[in-house]
């Protein structure tokens, strides 16, 4: 819902500052819920290993092919707006939803046999 209003201000408005403010208060978000949602991934005995793994593994993929896609886009002519990291953004979220769904779901399900 942010992410698009938040190109807008960064690129193509005179009131920056509010783009700027808002992708603060954004990146706090994640810096506060990323590590708190990996260690209750994993159980105690491997959650080191678990939570070094998927996070560097996926700062790896997002990390490494997100300027590679970024200069296809702004090859193409799709630059408008900082369309293109946006769409990354976008996309990340709408794989990382059903996973999230499945989490949630197995959670709870395993509240109650218990």
């Amino acid at each position: 819902i942010f992410l698009f209003p938040l190109g807008y201000f960064l690129i193509a408005s005179e009131y920056y500052i509010v783009g700027l403010v808002l992708l603060a208060v954004l990146g706090g978000i994640v810096g506060v819920f990323t590590p708190i949602l990996l260690t209750n991934l994993f159980p105690v005995e491997t959650r080191l290993a678990g939570v070094a793994l998927s996070y560097n593994l996926a700062m790896v993929v997002f990390g490494g092919l997100s300027p590679i896609i970024i200069s296809y886009f702004t090859s193409q002519g799709f630059n408008k707006f900082m369309i293109n990291p946006l769409y990354i953004v976008t996309s990340i979220i709408f794989l990382a939803m059903p996973s999230s769904y499945i989490y949630l779901k197995m959670n709870i399900i395993n509240k109650f046999k218990s």
